[in-house]
């Protein structure tokens, strides 16, 4: 045991050395990795922006909401895009850094040179394994943070996208109504009317609440103040005076706060939890560690169509770090190729990464029908891509 220990400490004690022992030119290999990746992320992120992120940033803005808030929604969707752009990106930059040392000789002088082609492995190496742990942290660190901070913006953002009483010395009546149940001749009762003379975001000052019955007023609600509680959804009243008509009694509350619920208080003209609702769950802002606690707390049958996609999310957790490795070597392999002519390359990289989002997509929708099972999303892909750029590299020589 205590020689296989040794042997285990000696191994480990090498490796680290081998990583860790950086010359000139290894630095200068990495950097030649680095520099198109950062490109090539840069370049797809604002490409995802372009198509989903700004159109939302429009639509928020004609919804009524204030530029400064729909800026920082902007902001935190910037980790989930990034997070999707990373795949594509590895494939591209892998294609991009190898496609520039083969036509520039760089590959026939190292061999020409007789310097180990394991010096460019270890730097390749190195440098997905930062792709891989970049893709992780991002997934499993950055996105939920955005995603808790969302939910608190989403609320404030509510307010003054369903309120319009942005400013801080703005006040405001509002009013909501029952719904006949008759579909011949609906009509709408007056269920309550709130009257706000000071509000600001999440808190509001001076309320007035009328609750009627059948039209008629049956209890008063005044209050110094209330706030807005983002995880109860509740509005927390303090030193709040009841008047019940139907007994002609008043309750005084002096230093409790009342948890009233606005569905109770019948204000659901306000909706305040429901202007924006990609707050609500998403696998996608969740950590694996989420996921699973989501579904032993669900209760989901199992292979449900709910439980089947839930899987498979929380396999595209560790799945995504493992693609983006091989789409970086796949685009290395075929950087490193000499083609006919020099911009074939980059028309076969469009078509293999095409058609692995297309067969992840197919793949994707077949495990949550429950056709075939979840690890073929992985394989189908992978094994397609590796097939297709066979094909083509013999066809494109």
């Amino acid at each position: 045991m205590a020689l296989l220990l040794s042997e285990l400490l000696k191994i480990t004690t090498q490796l680290i050395q081998y990583f860790i022992d950086f010359t000139i030119l290894d630095s200068y290999l990495f950097k030649s990795l680095v520099l198109p990746f950062l490109f090539c992320w840069v370049s797809f992120v604002f490409i995802e922006l372009s198509v989903g992120c700004v159109n939302q940033l429009m639509s928020d803005l004609s919804s009524g909401l204030p530029l400064e808030i729909s800026l920082q929604i902007l902001l935190l969707y910037l980790p989930l895009y990034a997070y999707f752009a990373l795949p594509i990106t590895s494939f591209f930059s892998g294609l991009i850094s190898f496609r520039i040392k083969n036509y520039s000789n760089q590959l026939l002088g190292v061999y020409i040179t007789s310097i180990s082609f394991s010096r460019l492995f270890r730097s390749v190496l190195i440098f997905t394994s930062a792709i891989c742990g970049t893709t992780w942290c991002i997934s499993e660190i950055i996105i939920p943070v955005s995603s808790n901070s969302l939910q608190v913006l989403h609320r404030k953002a509510s307010l003054c996208a369903r309120n319009s009483i942005c400013s801080e010395t703005s006040s405001g009546i509002f009013t909501n109504y029952y719904n006949s149940q008759s579909k011949k001749a609906p009509l709408k009762e007056l269920k309550g009317v709130l009257y706000i003379k000071h509000f600001n975001h999440l808190n509001a000052y001076q309320l007035i609440y009328l609750d009627f019955n059948n039209e008629n007023l049956k209890q008063l609600f005044l209050a110094d103040s209330a706030k807005f509680d983002h995880f109860s959804r509740n509005w927390l009243f303090e030193n709040m005076h009841i008047f019940s008509f139907d007994y002609d009694k008043e309750l005084f509350v002096d230093s409790f706060n009342i948890n009233m619920n606005l569905c109770n208080l019948s204000i659901l003209d306000l909706k305040l939890n429901a202007v924006i609702n990609k707050s609500q769950f998403s696998p996608f802002w969740m950590n694996a560690a989420s996921i699973k606690m989501y579904k032993e707390l669900s209760h989901l049958k199992t292979y449900s169509k709910s439980w089947r996609k839930l899987s498979l999310r929380l396999y595209q957790k560790y799945f995504t770090p493992i693609s983006s490795i091989f789409l970086y070597s796949t685009g290395a392999l075929m950087g490193s190729f000499r083609y006919k002519t020099q911009y074939l390359s980059f028309f076969i990289g469009i078509l293999i990464a095409f058609q692995f989002y297309l067969s992840t997509f197919v793949t994707e929708s077949a495990v949550i029908l429950g056709i075939i099972p979840i690890y073929f999303s992985f394989i189908v892909p992978t094994s397609l891509t590796v097939i297709l750029l066979l094909v083509l590299r013999r066809i494109s020589l």
